[in-house]
């Protein structure tokens, strides 16, 4: 008998179609037939929820939490982030957190959370958020360029492994003794372009070196640069540097990270380094100048969606 997909699996495809992926695309994209797709569409209609069904239409034995799906969902609405525990305490049956965790999963809640800036919520952020949106689906995104840096470690490694139960697992860093090195490269449709380091913290003059000497011979006609509001991006030496080469440079509104498709891409490249877990500062810059090889096109496009 064929095993169904698992619901993780079912959970990213809903997800998609949801957010307006063709069915098409969603079934070459996680490897399934676009009828099975259909399928999960058609019972999310037809049952609210899109969980495997028994082929044979068994109904098993009755799950103790199913009769409280809408209280579950209500106890989230009002506190998204409470454990396990808490829900179970909140629940009118008594069950063991295992057991929620469980039905949270057959009912399609996944554990995730995404912090953004609380200044978003100002009136002038707003406004001038909104206004970026409008004018960035103006432009080209063959020719967005976006620039940014962010620093790493001679200590980093994996927060998580596997042990036996019972067991606990050790890892050993650096805790006196470490360095770090500001990275900076630009991201496009390209790909990654322009990566360097600097064992230093990042000042106006080696910014403006690496604009002058890496960026801008990289550039070509028509692009548009941006950067976020960093005081060494908002020299005036830099505008006057890039617009020469019949290029644009701008600025993200503030308190926008979320906007910036380069912090994507930061968050693999730190998983790439707590996977080397690199102890050495040259090795580590020698590690940051191979990114345009570790991280692929494909890649880079999937960042700007």
């Amino acid at each position: 008998m064929p095993v169904p997909y698992p619901m993780e699996l079912r959970i990213r495809i809903m997800t998609d179609i949801e957010n307006g992926e063709t069915e098409q695309d969603t079934a070459d994209k996680f490897s399934v037939s676009r009828q099975t797709v259909q399928a999960y569409k058609r019972q999310l209609k037809a049952t609210g929820s899109f969980i495997p069904i028994d082929p044979k239409g068994r109904a098993g034995r009755k799950r103790k939490l199913e009769p409280y799906h809408e209280h579950i969902r209500n106890i989230l609405k009002e506190t998204p982030d409470a454990t396990l525990k808490e829900i179970a305490e909140k629940l009118p049956v008594k069950v063991h957190h295992s057991v929620v965790d469980n039905e949270l999963k057959r009912i399609g809640i996944t554990r995730k959370k995404k912090i953004f800036a609380a200044e978003q919520d100002r009136e002038d952020v707003v406004e001038r958020r909104k206004k970026w949106a409008e004018f960035i689906k103006r432009l080209n995104p063959y020719h967005l360029v976006f620039i940014d840096e962010s620093g790493f470690r001679t200590n980093m490694t994996r927060r998580y492994g596997r042990c036996e139960k019972g067991k606990r697992l050790v890892d050993k860093i650096p805790l006196g003794h470490w360095l770090n090195i500001t990275g900076i490269y630009g991201i496009s449709r390209r790909g990654i372009i322009v990566p360097r380091a600097f064992t230093e913290r990042n000042t106006n003059a080696r910014f403006l070196q690496y604009v002058k000497e890496d960026l801008c011979p990289k550039l070509r006609k028509g692009d548009v640069v941006i950067m976020d509001n960093l005081s060494q991006h908002k020299q005036a030496a830099v505008e006057k540097l890039i617009e020469p080469k019949g290029c644009e440079l701008h600025f993200l509104p503030p308190y926008s990270p979320d906007d910036h498709p380069i912090e994507k891409s930061f968050s693999q490249v730190k998983s790439f380094v707590r996977k080397q877990k690199i102890r050495n500062v040259e090795e580590l810059i020698q590690f940051w100048q191979t990114m345009p090889e570790r991280i692929r096109r494909a890649c880079c496009k999937n960042y700007f969606k």
